[in-house]
């Protein structure tokens, strides 16, 4: 909702006179800015709505059964990233989880490995 009604891109903000106009500063600055922005953006993009797509987000539960509630709280420091919370990914039917499954399977057979370890967001 913070940005809801953000006017610009993140190249546009990036070249905007006013550092107040800037929405974030995670790809630098002037001289040093990123120059790879566009590709970072959008897989950021893709990877997001791919996710969205196949998934609900839910919150988390506990031990006991309980819903875990997220913090709201962020890490000390210049930018404002959240700190960690539990959430859990359920596929959105099965058909979407058959879908991701497939894919995870093709791609561990064309030699893409990754560890399927238990991370919190």
């Amino acid at each position: 909702m913070r940005y809801i009604n953000d006017p610009y891109t993140t190249a546009e903000a990036l070249n905007t006179a006013n550092p107040d106009d800037r929405d974030h500063f995670t790809y630098g600055a002037g001289r040093r800015v990123c120059t790879g922005l566009h590709l970072a953006q959008n897989s950021l993009f893709i990877n997001m709505a791919r996710t969205m797509w196949a998934f609900n987000v839910v919150k988390a539960k506990g031990p006991d059964g309980k819903i875990l509630e997220p913090s709201t709280a962020t890490h000390p420091g210049f930018l404002a990233v959240p700190v960690k919370f539990p959430c859990a990914f359920e596929p959105r039917s099965k058909k979407h989880g058959d879908i991701v499954e497939q894919s995870w399977l093709q791609a561990q057979k064309e030699g893409l490995h990754w560890s399927r370890a238990k991370t919190t967001i």
